[in-house]
């Protein structure tokens, strides 16, 4: 040990032999790859940096078109912020297919559509029963993406896909009443 640092310091410390056995069985071990885990690690799965990616900027789009919604409702008349939501939910609905999170995009599509519906159309400014059913979408978009950045599995919400294609149905201002059970 210490003693021996001075008289010669390359020569090997004293060591008991389980300890030199066992160090000398790792030297010759393969070192594992980084996706092998060791019995004694949790095993945990990275999500890819396609997905972490689209996370960063989908987020910021849902919030974005949080707020767009919400300044349209204030004035249906005003086109420019449909055009932007038609816009921002475009490029939320490729990405999300570049990503493979085919729940994110059939929700994101299907909010395009019905905007895509009342741009494209002659239709009567939308009521309230609209706008509840648009902002319904909208927090299940958001509610999804969150359980994708916990590493969740995702399911599509079969009720309001309904729903929002039931607007592409109707005219504008003839909306029923949401469903209760929603």
């Amino acid at each position: 040990g210490l003693p021996q640092i001075r008289s010669n310091p390359q020569a090997p410390l004293p060591a008991p032999a389980a300890s030199r056995t066992k160090l000398d069985r790792r030297a010759q071990e393969p070192l594992p790859r980084q996706h092998e885990v060791s019995a004694d690690e949790p095993a945990q799965e990275e999500p890819s940096q396609l997905v972490q990616l689209f996370l960063g900027q989908g987020l910021d789009i849902v919030l974005d078109a949080e707020q767009i919604l919400d300044q349209w409702q204030s004035d249906p008349q005003e086109t420019q912020s449909l055009d932007t939501l038609r816009t921002e939910l475009g490029r939320l609905t490729e990405g999300a297919v570049d990503a493979g999170l085919y729940d994110v995009a059939s929700l994101s599509s299907a909010l395009k559509e019905v905007y895509d519906n009342v741009a494209e159309t002659d239709q009567p400014v939308p009521d309230e029963v609209f706008f509840q059913t648009v902002h319904d979408g909208h927090e299940e978009l958001l509610n999804t993406m969150d359980q994708v950045a916990a590493g969740l599995a995702t399911e599509a919400n079969d009720s309001v896909l309904a729903r929002l294609e039931a607007l592409n149905q109707e005219p504008v201002g003839e909306t029923s009443t949401p469903d209760a059970a929603d």
